[in-house]
């Protein structure tokens, strides 16, 4: 009996910049990439925190969404 060899996955077809624009035109499924998702391994021990901050133009992240959401209410 031959052995069946393992199916290799074209990961980029569940790159999260284009992953919808696949599933829409039929490359894949929702569950593919969900089932894609589940099978990375967990690497959190392998993370270390940062102070860096987001600055655009000139204003930290954190500032510019607040004033964004204002400017929304706004309008």
């Amino acid at each position: 009996m031959a052995k069946a060899e393992p199916t290799t996955v074209d990961e980029s077809l569940f790159d999260g910049r284009t992953v919808d624009r696949h599933i829409a035109e039929g490359r894949t499924t929702r569950e593919a990439y969900e089932a894609y998702l589940a099978s990375l391994p967990d690497d959190t021990e392998e993370a270390t925190e940062s102070d860096v901050r987001l600055v655009i133009c000139g204003r930290a992240l954190d500032t510019h969404l607040a004033n964004q959401g204002a400017e929304e209410e706004e309008n």
